[in-house]
């Protein structure tokens, strides 16, 4: 529940509620007064952009019920926008005709005012998902109602139908029904639309992968034997370890080549043996001379 009405304890709020208030009732005045379609959408694109930061200037119930089913609007908050747009609109209704004459209006069909109502939350939702750029939200949001008054010649507003006094017709119930029926509609279509975009995403983003290859490679074992290998020569031995695989010629230990002393050579030379010649046996062969 503290969740539920975390809203009511931020500043935010309650700016948000005096911009509805305030933005419905400019609205309500436009229609009271002027009763042509163009002067009241070309209002409530003026509100988008200056109420719309404050609290998104929805400005209408049967958008804010729309928002609701859509889930893009907190519960208690958007009841509190709902009370704050019929309070707006009602007190309008009260300053109109200090302002002007009220000029001739009506309710729509029921089939008008469902159609109308419904293209109006289609594209605020449509705005709020950021389908439409934000610099362009006011003038989709403008377009569409009035798009949306000349196709039904009706109000398309529940707040503005109780301040004009008609609150048992069409344009209150009717309007209502179509904000909520093509909200709906919206975010059935926008889900499958993710879907799409999402499995797009995953297709490219598998063909960007570079192929792997399959055959696998065989790591390179490091290691160095434990145990050096002898070099035996007539006169010494020699140690040579093994270097480690993949290190460099420059880097292996070297072992200077044992000498001898001049001292040893010399000895060695004093002390050889001479060489025995072989003993001549007498020969038995008669001289030449016999």
């Amino acid at each position: 529940m503290g969740g539920l009405f975390a809203d009511l304890k931020k500043a935010e709020t309650y700016q948000a509620l005096l911009a509805e208030l305030v933005g419905t009732g400019l609205l309500t005045l436009a229609a009271l007064l002027a009763g042509t379609p163009y002067a009241v959408a070309l209002i409530l694109a003026a509100l988008v952009y200056g109420l719309g930061p404050i609290s998104g200037a929805q400005l209408n119930p049967a958008v804010t019920l729309g928002l609701l089913v859509a889930r893009r609007q907190p519960v208690v908050k958007g009841v509190l926008y709902l009370v704050a747009q019929v309070a707006g609109a009602l007190l309008a209704g009260k300053i109109a005709p200090a302002i002007g004459d009220l000029s001739s209006y009506s309710a729509g069909k029921p089939v008008g005012e469902f159609v109308g109502a419904g293209l109006l939350v289609l594209t605020v939702v449509a705005v709020s998902d950021k389908w439409v750029p934000k610099a362009g939200g006011g003038v989709a949001i403008g377009a569409a109602l009035g798009a949306g008054l000349l196709l039904s010649n009706g109000v398309l507003n529940p707040a503005v139908a109780l301040a004009m006094g008609l609150g048992r017709s069409p344009a209150l119930w009717a309007a209502a029904l179509g904000g909520v029926a093509f909200a709906a509609l919206f975010d059935l279509l926008s889900v499958k639309q993710g879907q799409e975009q999402q499995e797009e995403t995953h297709e490219e983003e598998a063909d960007q992968k570079p192929a792997q290859d399959p055959t696998p490679q065989t790591a390179v074992p490091s290691y160095r034997l434990s145990t050096p290998v002898m070099y035996a020569s007539p006169s010494t031995h020699v140690t040579v370890p093994l270097a480690r695989p993949g290190t460099s010629p420059s880097t292996k230990t070297k072992h200077p080549a044992p000498t001898r002393s001049l001292w040893s050579s010399v000895a060695d030379l004093f002390s050889r043996k001479p060489k025995q010649q072989a003993r001549r046996e007498p020969s038995t062969r008669p001289a030449s001379g016999d």
